[in-house]
């Protein structure tokens, strides 16, 4: 395959072997990855070191590290709190923009591999330039947090995506993810997914909140609560 990034005409350095879902997210060697050609029936585990594709080359990859780097704050900061403070508090501050660009990197890797199906054009010029020439997200695209009454199966460890598309194109315009239990929505079109009706009966009793400003994370009887701020 060819970098995704190639019609910005500045590929670099070859071909790399790029971690399509970051490897700092995880804590073991072992994960769950669904949606693509060989797994499309169920979720299939396979080794932390095989989930690797020729989606970009060095330069670009090397560009966007910085924005895995943030998503391996949170994710670390979630399995520990969760598993080794429950019962004290915790604050955690993190660059709002570099999770958004992470989010957006890793739906981009995602729907290039296929893992959506016909997911249209992905990576648009707009997406490059937000990802790799500091262009300014437009009002809508990007991150926002999802929480309220969701499914529970994909209330887990590890990370857990879903696709959302718009019902009377079936175009991608949209990809869930589910992080060690915080779950996100990152908008792949520039429109406000926090004023959409969801009539699907997974998200029709949710609250979405559009580049929130903190994640506040409440314990139940003996648990701590917990404060992640995020920094636009």
């Amino acid at each position: 395959m060819i970098c995704w990034a190639n019609s910005l005409r500045d590929c670099g350095g070859g071909n790399s072997r790029e971690h399509y879902v970051s490897r700092g997210i995880f804590d073991r060697e072992l994960i769950t990855v669904s949606g693509f050609d060989w797994c499309k029936e169920q979720p299939t585990q396979i080794g932390l070191g095989a989930a690797v594709a020729k989606i970009l080359c060095r330069k670009h990859n090397s560009a966007l590290s910085k924005f895995d780097s943030e998503a391996a704050m949170l994710s670390m900061y979630l399995l520990d709190q969760v598993r080794n403070n429950p019962e004290g508090n915790g604050c955690l501050t993190l660059n709002g923009q570099h999770l958004e660009k992470w989010a957006l990197k890793t739906a981009i890797n995602l729907a290039y591999l296929g893992a959506f199906g016909n997911s249209g054009r992905v990576p648009t010029d707009e997406h490059l330039g937000i990802l790799f020439r500091g262009r300014s997200v437009p009002d809508g695209m990007g991150l926002y947090l999802v929480s309220g009454a969701l499914d529970s199966r994909f209330a887990r460890a590890g990370l857990h995506w879903v696709d959302i598309r718009d019902t009377s194109s079936s175009q991608l315009v949209a990809v869930k993810f589910d992080l060690n239990g915080a779950q996100f929505l990152v908008c792949l079109v520039a429109e406000r997914a926090d004023k959409k009706t969801f009539s699907d009966g997974v998200h029709s009793n949710v609250d979405i909140a559009y580049r929130p400003g903190q994640i506040m994370m409440e314990g139940q009887v003996n648990a701590g609560n917990k404060v992640i701020n995020l920094v636009w």
